[in-house]
């Protein structure tokens, strides 16, 4: 047994021990790595511009995180996390694959960083036990395997870098801490300042650390001389009054304000006092025990303080401040432990601020630290009050257990979050009452095409929440594309919950696209300006916009529209589709075939590309091309009458009549009003056919 101990001793005091704790930390999330995008990645990621081009850094690093939808007010001011974006945007494109690397990479380095962190507080091995559990907690399921929850593992990274090197001396002399450590310190803290606001607790918790400030070389631990005090003060504005008064000038720049810019309206004072105070103990429960991990908790908030759930978490606060003074004297570890169990929570509980849920498992990341170093301290006390060698044994073994079983409950759970059909069945299954996931849902069936599905589960979203306008907009956009597909009328639908609710883009954009299939093209303009003005980077807006305008005549129009959008998204193959329709109607076929083939490159199930392409060959006396390329379009959308009809003159070209007369019969069957296929098929026994 005792070579054993003096072995994992070594081994937690070694070298070795970060890249060993960074590599288990890797290894439990590894599987995330072949997850897709869910929830909010697809506004933050995929439809985020800033990500995608060099051209928008200064935007990226001087505005609110979500201004690139509307530029309007916000609460979050985190660069970092849009910048940790554009280097998986940079280097891996457009694929979940490096977004996901890059996160389980930074949760690898934030556990090696919490160990790094932890020896400076801590003996060898309980450090190495806490770091271990850290790395395996299943309650960072959604923050690593989210990638739009990145900000918290951002945020952890650097503020433990921040501590740790608080905690570093490496000079020996009495002069203090070099220069260089307390600059690279304040560097880590306004990096976890500008990864996410509950950095800002690092201050208290630098004052909570057993290992700062040092005591100069001849004063005791305990005394506080004129000199160490001037020392301290130097210490503290360097690490973190500087850094502080930086990020609050760039906040201030950013959003506007000191304090959040926006309220939870519904929630009072007393209410959000209440609602902060009842979530503490279910908080740290979670943080101690882990095991139901849910991806949207539903909360009801307390009307006053003075409810008994408030009350019990006032108690639980007064305690906890009690037992880390008692604890300051007796185990500075664990006192240690309590503060970063509690001061990292704090900013989580201004729930009164959140203009989205009122309690996420991811705000337990730098909190879940402190309660895996208070379980490693009372396994070092078991173990060294383990008066015989088979007690021991069963305490080494029972740390052993808990990890094996975190670890492998923590791959479970992240499994939840690998697309958006899993994550939203399972929120659904734990959490009945939450729309968040059903909306998850309703978005996964309805991009796999099972709209009636999707509907249902739009209505029954809306029946949990009858005032619920998200769940509204969902039944009024399904319904409406069930109308269009079955000859109703999709318009009246979109107006009426535009009515109701004229502020969601999505509701406008499916309006201008309703409008472009009545061909009214100039209410389409209108509809498709309100929804840039609630989204400026929509790209389906700019896209019915770039439409609308060419099917007015306006080809000028839809070539600026066009390339708008291709400023802002390079790569939107829908962008350059319109812009080869624009220099179509320039009759500039060089440029349209150039632009075409570009956006069949990008996206080859885009019937349209094939359509016009089609037509550019018929009109340079390519028969065989433009057969081909017609053939494909009606592949590719079956329910596209004018690709029907756009085949029938190809077919007509090559003297295949019959084949002609069939294909226009299915141009007027989708649409009788297609006059164009009405009057080829007039014409098919004497004269040539028209587009």
């Amino acid at each position: 047994m005792r070579p054993f101990l003096e072995g994992a001793v070594r081994l937690a005091a070694g070298r070795l021990a970060p890249i060993l704790v960074g590599g288990l930390a890797f290894l439990v999330f590894a599987g995330t790595l072949g997850h897709g995008f869910v929830y909010d990645d697809g506004r933050q990621v995929l439809e985020n511009p800033w990500i995608w081009s060099p051209r928008y850094l200064p935007d990226l690093l001087f505005k609110p995180v979500w201004a690139f939808v509307d530029g309007g007010a916000s609460n979050f001011y985190r660069p970092v996390q849009t910048l940790v974006h554009f280097c998986a945007a940079m280097l891996f494109g457009r694929g979940p694959f490096g977004f996901h690397l890059l996160s389980v990479t930074m949760h690898a380095l934030a556990s090696s960083a919490a160990l790094l962190l932890l020896r400076r507080i801590t003996g060898p091995t309980r450090a190495f036990l806490a770091a271990c559990l850290f790395a395996a907690w299943p309650i960072h399921a959604e923050p690593v395997a989210w990638i739009s929850a990145g900000p918290d593992v951002n945020a952890a990274l650097f503020l433990f870098l921040c501590l740790w090197l608080c905690c570093t001396d490496r000079s020996g002399a009495a002069g203090g801490r070099p220069f260089l450590l307390l600059s690279l310190a304040g560097g880590a803290f306004i990096m976890a300042l500008m990864s996410k606001e509950t950095a800002i607790a690092a201050p208290l918790l630098a004052l909570a650390l057993p290992c700062w400030p040092h005591p100069a070389g001849g004063d005791p631990p305990g005394r506080w001389s004129p000199p160490r005090v001037a020392r301290v003060a130097l210490s503290g504005a360097l690490v973190f009054a500087l850094p502080l008064g930086l990020y609050l000038l760039a906040r201030v720049t950013a959003v506007g304000g000191l304090w959040p810019a926006t309220t939870r309206a519904a929630l009072s004072g007393a209410q959000g006092w209440g609602t902060a105070l009842m979530l503490l103990p279910r908080y740290l429960a979670l943080a101690f025990v882990p095991w139901r991990v849910v991806p949207d908790r539903v909360v009801t908030p307390v009307d006053s303080p003075l409810a008994p759930s408030a009350i019990a978490g006032a108690a639980l606060v007064a305690v906890a401040i009690a037992g880390g003074v008692w604890l300051r004297r007796r185990s500075s570890p664990a006192a240690f432990g309590v503060a970063l169990l509690i001061v990292p929570l704090l900013p989580a509980l201004q729930v009164r601020y959140f203009t989205g849920v009122l309690q996420a498992d991811r705000y337990l990341y730098i909190p879940s630290l402190g309660a895996c170093l208070l379980i490693s301290e009372a396994a070092g006390a078991m173990f060294r009050r383990a008066g015989t060698r088979a007690g021991r044994i069963a305490v080494a073994a029972s740390c052993a257990l808990l990890l094996l079983l975190a670890a492998g409950r923590a791959a479970t759970v992240a499994a939840i979050w690998r697309d958006s059909a899993t994550l939203g069945r399972a929120g659904i299954a734990l959490e009945p009452r939450s729309i968040t996931m059903r909306l998850e849902l309703i978005h996964a069936l309805d991009h796999a095409g099972r709209t009636a599905e999707a509907l249902l589960e739009a209505m029954e979203a809306a029946r949990i929440g009858p005032g619920d306008l998200r769940a509204a907009a969902a039944v009024a956009a399904l319904k409406a594309r069930s109308a269009a597909d079955s000859g109703g009328d999709a318009i009246a639908i979109y107006r009426e919950a535009l009515a109701a609710d004229p502020f969601r883009a999505h509701l406008w954009v499916g309006l201008s696209a309703a409008l472009l299939r009545a061909e009214r093209s100039q209410e389409a303009i209108e509809a498709a300006q309100r929804a840039i003005a609630l989204d400026q980077f929509n790209r389906a807006a700019h896209v019915n916009l770039g439409t609308a305008r060419g099917a007015l005549g306006d080809y000028a129009g839809q070539e600026r529209e066009a390339r708008r959008l291709l400023l802002f998204d390079p790569r939107s193959a829908a962008g350059f589709m319109n812009l080869g329709a624009a220099r179509l109607g320039q009759d500039d076929l060089d440029g349209a075939r150039e632009a075409l083939l570009q956006a069949g490159a990008l996206d080859p199930t885009l019937a349209r590309v094939d359509f016009y392409l089609s037509w550019i060959a018929s009109r340079r006396g390519e028969a065989e091309e433009a057969l081909r390329r017609a053939r494909r379009a009606t592949e590719i959308d079956p329910k596209d009458d004018e690709a029907w009809n756009r085949l029938g003159v190809a077919l007509a070209a090559t003297g295949d009549r019959d084949a002609a007369r069939q294909a226009w019969e299915r141009a007027t069957a989708l649409r009788p009003d297609n006059d164009q296929a009405r009057r080829n098929l007039e014409r098919l026994a004497g004269g040539a056919p028209q587009e």
